[in-house]
């Protein structure tokens, strides 16, 4: 498993103004402390891919129940868990959940 606190950041604020600063998209990864969420990201994350949202975006991990994740929820309500949500400008470009293998997810976040 390739390290997510490497590329993802923690907090809405830094994460929301490096996005606009930058003129890049948002991507935020909602999870929670199951081991569906572990799983599941752990079938989309490699090296490649991580390196593609560094270079290509701003990346926010979010965990429920947290209060940065409660921000997240008052701008977007019923926040599926596990889940990527890709933001430009804040506007949901797509939300990505469910099954699907990492070359999919690749093509949906390029």
């Amino acid at each position: 498993m390739t390290d997510l606190d490497s590329v993802f950041i923690s907090t809405v604020e830094a994460a929301v103004s490096a996005s606009v600063a930058q003129n890049k998209p948002l991507i935020v990864f909602n999870t929670d402390s199951s081991d569906e969420s572990t799983r599941w990201v752990e079938t989309l994350m490699s090296d490649d891919i991580l390196q593609l949202i560094s270079e290509k975006a701003i990346a926010l991990k979010l965990v429920k129940n947290s209060a940065q994740f409660a921000l997240f929820e008052q701008i977007f309500p019923e926040v599926i868990i596990p889940s990527f949500y890709c933001i430009k400008v804040s506007a949901i470009l797509d939300i990505i959940h469910g099954a699907l293998d990492n070359t999919e997810f690749e093509s949906r976040i390029k």
